[in-house]
């Protein structure tokens, strides 16, 4: 069962994601490395590349650690686009300290990734810890492909720890030495002139350069080694900032999302070809509960991908099938004025999924949305020629009430 089967398009998408904080120069060596690999692929017509966003097509993000290759593929290639989506994922596996995604258009609304589970809970540190090792185990589970958290976008952040003994000492707080650093990196609004047309900002800021030109580049902290040696002002007289903090690094949230008035961290992954969404998220879940002690207050569920897409569409279409019968059973019971023809009419409708489960096994296609859309179109034709069948039927042993009924059935088949 799947939602929608992946057909053969003539393109596909290759996307670079690196840390934040990657300049677009770096950002550019990246994608050239991997435009390298693609020069000797044979089914490949041409391929355009864009630094600084996402594709349209794909995570469609935007900013300088981001970077996109929109691929044509040749009309006469040997492969499908979904074979070359295989093939390109194994040839970028040798960039193993890039972030590179390979995918196709789908067929259908988008729905994201193909398995999303989240891990929902007030502790962020706990939940991002399960979400990690949650991937681990989805990375080691046969059939899934481009596995990712929800944190991966996290920056890295400097942390500024003020020992507060030693700034007690020299007459300090901790809002003077924020706003001293604040100064050096940012700067202060010290007044404004007023124009004719607009009123001017003056923003001093510190010259940590000590130049004797002072430009927007000369007075701007660049590295935590500046903003270390800048002086600070004491009763005892000036003192460089790193006398007085302690300089570490930590991980800093770009998003923290909420869901139900609880923090929020998940893990999206994409299904390889071949593997049915469904049953590798049954499988994950299974180990991820298995192998993993998800603590009181932290809850596991599952949503937004892929297979509770198609969970949700196949409930709504069984709705639907279920009313549309509920519907033709009370119509042709006001119609034939008998539950007998009713039942007969209605026989139709088992041989008719035969039919479709016979053809999808034939020639190796899945149950999906559109065939199940399908049986239903299907199941309004077949009842409208059975109605058809059993009033003609009707009308003849009307006309010739002797008449044997087999014949009757025989010649009225025949004639319909």
């Amino acid at each position: 069962v799947t939602f929608f089967e992946q057909s053969d398009v003539d393109w596909v998408i290759i996307e670079l994601e690196n840390p934040e904080g990657t300049t677009k120069e770096v950002t550019d060596i990246g994608i050239r490395r991997v435009e390298e690999l693609l020069y000797d692929e044979p089914d490949i017509d041409s391929f355009s590349t864009t630094v600084g966003s996402g594709s349209q097509f794909g995570s469609m993000a935007s900013g300088e650690k981001f970077a996109n290759i929109f691929i044509n593929l040749s009309l006469d290639r040997n492969r499908t686009s979904t074979e070359m989506v295989e093939d390109l994922r194994n040839e970028m596996a040798v960039l193993k300290d890039l972030k590179v995604t390979v995918s196709q258009p789908s067929d259908g609304p988008p729905t994201g990734a193909a398995i999303i589970i989240k891990f929902l809970g007030d502790d962020l540190q706990e939940i991002t810890r399960l979400a990690n090792a949650s991937a681990e185990i989805f990375r080691n589970l046969p059939g899934t492909v481009n596995v990712e958290t929800t944190t991966n976008n996290n920056s890295t952040e400097f942390v500024l720890e003020l020992d507060r003994a030693k700034a007690a000492a020299l007459g300090l707080d901790a809002f003077t030495v924020s706003q001293i650093a604040r100064t050096a990196v940012y700067g202060t609004e010290a007044t404004s002139l007023t124009t004719i047309d607009e009123d001017i900002n003056v923003v001093v800021r510190l010259n940590v350069n000590n130049s004797d030109t002072v430009t927007a580049d000369t007075a701007t902290v660049t590295t935590i080694d500046q903003l270390e040696q800048i002086t600070v002002p004491t009763r005892d007289g000036s003192v460089p900032l790193s006398a007085i903090v302690t300089t570490s690094l930590r991980e800093s949230s770009s998003v923290i999302s909420h869901e139900g008035g609880k923090r929020v961290v998940g893990v999206t992954a994409d299904v390889a070809t071949g593997f049915n969404a469904r049953e590798v998220q049954t499988e994950a879940l299974a180990r991820i509960t298995a192998e993993l002690e998800i603590p009181t207050g932290v809850e596991l569920s599952t949503g937004g991908g892929e297979t509770d897409e198609s969970n949700q569409a196949f409930a709504e279409m069984g709705l639907a099938l279920i009313v549309g019968v509920l519907l033709m059973i009370g119509i042709l019971v006001l119609q034939f004025n008998s539950y007998l023809h009713m039942r007969y009419v209605l026989s139709i409708l088992p041989y008719s999924l035969i039919g479709i489960m016979f053809g999808l096994a034939v020639t190796f296609n899945p149950l999906s949305f559109p065939s199940i859309m399908g049986f239903i179109a299907l199941s309004g034709i077949v009842v409208n020629n059975s109605i058809l069948l059993i009033d003609l039927m009707n009308r003849m042993r009307r006309e010739a009430p002797s008449r044997d009924i087999s014949e009757i059935v025989l010649d009225s088949a025949s004639k319909r």
